[in-house]
């Protein structure tokens, strides 16, 4: 089995020189090293998605595998933030809070979070059996 060879179109050349505070320099550093990756490549997560990371490819289906869950549970929490918004403005506003719907909105999201929770687990077993089979 031979070696793959980038197009040299991939082939990463180019330098790029980006400017930072002393703060962020140091909030990037921190940041890599908590995510186990370099800071080059976490600046290619945050502009290019995955895709444009060096990493092990088991490790990157992981992360692929595991997108769409974390899609959801920002989805949940940007309703959680909505809801927290409406009850604010509400209560500011001296109007009464519509309790039923508010608590019929976060019943929702319960059960979204538990569909999430489900998608999970069920990520895991599939993955652990993977690796069983494999073994």
């Amino acid at each position: 089995m031979g070696i793959k060879r980038k197009h040299e179109d991939d082939v990463r050349t180019v330098i790029f020189d980006l400017a930072l505070s002393k703060k962020e320099k140091m909030r990037l550093a921190e940041k890599a090293e908590a995510l186990g990756i370099s800071q080059s490549d976490l600046l290619r997560l945050g502009a290019f998605g995955v895709r444009g990371l060096r990493v092990d490819p088991e490790e990157k289906r992981r992360v692929e595998l595991l997108t769409p869950v974390f899609q959801d549970l920002a989805g949940i929490g940007n309703n959680v933030n909505q809801i927290a918004k409406q009850v604010n403005t509400t209560v500011l506003a001296g109007e009464p809070i519509d309790v039923h719907s508010i608590g019929h909105k976060l019943l929702k999201l319960l059960k979204k979070m538990q569909e999430v929770e489900l998608s999970i687990a069920e990520t895991i077993l599939t993955e652990r059996k993977k690796r069983e089979k494999a073994a």
